[in-house]
C-alpha cells in the first residue's frame, strides 16, 4: 500500500517538476535576451548622446560616410573578416 502511494505521488509530482524545469530554462533565456537588449540600448543611447552633444563625433561620422579627409590626414580602413558559411 505504501509503495503504491509513493508511486502515485511520484506520478503526480513528476510532471510538475518537469514543467518547473522547462519554465526555468525559458526564464533563463528571457533573462539573456533582456541583457542583450539592455546592452544594445546602452550602446545606441551613447551614440545618440554623442550625435546630439559632440560636434567632433558628428564630423567624424560625416567624413567617414562621405570618404572625406582633412589635409595631411591619413585614413586606414579595416575590413571585417569574411564569415565562412557552409
Amino acid at each position: 500500500m505504501l509503495l503504491a502511494a509513493v508511486i502515485l505521488l511520484i506520478c503526480w509530482f513528476l510532471p510538475l517538476v518537469k514543467e518547473q524545469e522547462r519554465q526555468q530554462k525559458a526564464l533563463q533565456g528571457l533573462k539573456q535576451q533582456v541583457q542583450l537588449e539592455r546592452t544594445k540600448y546602452n550602446k545606441e543611447s551613447k551614440k545618440l548622446n554623442l550625435l546630439r552633444n559632440d560636434p567632433a563625433y558628428t564630423e567624424l561620422l560625416a567624413r567617414d560616410k562621405l570618404d572625406l579627409m582633412k589635409p595631411g590626414e591619413t585614413i586606414f580602413r579595416m575590413e571585417p573578416k569574411p564569415e565562412n558559411r557552409q
